[in-house]
């Protein structure tokens, strides 16, 4: 798993992704091809908003800058996406996530 969200390198063989050999260098590599891995740890940063736990390291910038805004208005449309999909639960609306992982654009 971590071989193909870009965490680790393999040492032999071959990924493919639509019938192509791919290489999958970083993390944001596999992201790009639409790969996510979704962690178990369910730990929050409590001192961050919902949205700041959706984006965690992957924040909107502009000019470097977090763009709160964006942040904002992106934690949205996915929340709104995620309530289409599994209706909230106080589960799910204190735990993230979930969000987090449909705010990455997998593959299906």
């Amino acid at each position: 798993m971590r071989i193909l969200a870009g965490v680790h390198l393999p040492d032999t063989g071959t990924i493919k992704l639509d019938d192509k050999s791919i290489e999958i260098p970083s993390v944001q590599s596999a992201l790009r091809l639409g790969i996510v891995l979704i962690h178990q740890e369910l730990n929050l940063s409590d001192n961050l908003t919902v949205a700041a736990n959706i984006y965690l390291g992957r924040e909107p910038r502009t000019f470097g800058f977090i763009n709160k805004s964006r942040l904002r208005d992106n934690a949205a449309s996915v929340s709104t996406k995620f309530a289409s999909i599994a209706p909230p639960t106080p589960s799910s609306l204190t735990c993230p996530s979930a969000i987090s992982s449909l705010s990455k654009s997998p593959k299906r």
